[in-house]
């Protein structure tokens, strides 16, 4: 199943919750009564838009780890080797005069 599609539609749902929230609470301030959407508040949708951006974030970065998994791996390897591979060897010291 390809990812990109999802995390779109992620942000999508997140920025049309951010949006909804924003005209809600504006209907609240304007007509000056307060009223829910299917029994949510503007705070709940400000926070289900967070949660939708924060898992779009999470499952872009999984994505882009798995498929860079094996090139980041090898450019670690070749620039620290680990300390365990070899012994540990004092500098030389330096010549007397």
């Amino acid at each position: 199943m390809p990812v990109l599609p999802l995390i779109d539609l992620l942000i999508l749902i997140s920025w049309t919750s951010f949006m909804w929230a924003f005209l809600h609470k504006a209907l609240w301030l304007a007509l000056g009564s307060t009223f829910t959407v299917v029994g949510m508040t503007p705070y709940d949708f400000v926070l289900g838009g967070g949660c939708c951006l924060l898992f779009a974030l999470a499952l872009a970065a999984r994505t882009w780890v798995k498929a860079n998994e094996g090139a980041l791996l090898a450019r670690g390897r070749s620039y620290a080797p680990s300390a365990i591979d070899e012994p540990y060897e004092p500098p030389p010291a330096a010549a007397p005069r």
